[in-house]
């Protein structure tokens, strides 16, 4: 039997400027290509400026990016998209990172 850990840190919230444009739930341009997005996701991450030395914000999205299944990725390219474009590419980054990575530790 497996040994549940006494503390599981509760949900991160959704990001600030993320949930006033609602937009892990936005609807995807059809006419958008998948290499449009990913050309345009990628010169994005190439340009965001960390903010200290560490600052592993476009390691993490990329990592996410490489290992994130076909269907979610073009979801999350179109959230780096809409988070760089508020100034929030940090702030996804602590959500996925809160929400999905650190609990996975606890499982």
């Amino acid at each position: 039997m497996i040994a549940m850990p006494s503390y599981i840190p509760p949900p991160i919230a959704l990001p600030k400027a993320l949930s006033t444009v609602s937009a892990l739930s936005t609807v995807i341009d059809e006419t958008d290509s998948f290499f449009e997005r990913q050309q345009r996701t990628e010169k994005l991450l190439d340009e965001y400026v960390a903010t200290s030395k560490k600052d592993d914000t476009v390691k993490i999205l990329r990592s996410f990016l490489i290992y994130l299944p076909h269907g979610g990725l073009f979801q999350l390219m179109s959230d780096i998209e809409l988070s760089a474009s508020l100034g929030a590419l940090q702030e996804l980054r602590d959500y996925l990172v809160g929400t999905l990575l650190v609990p996975r530790k606890y499982f």
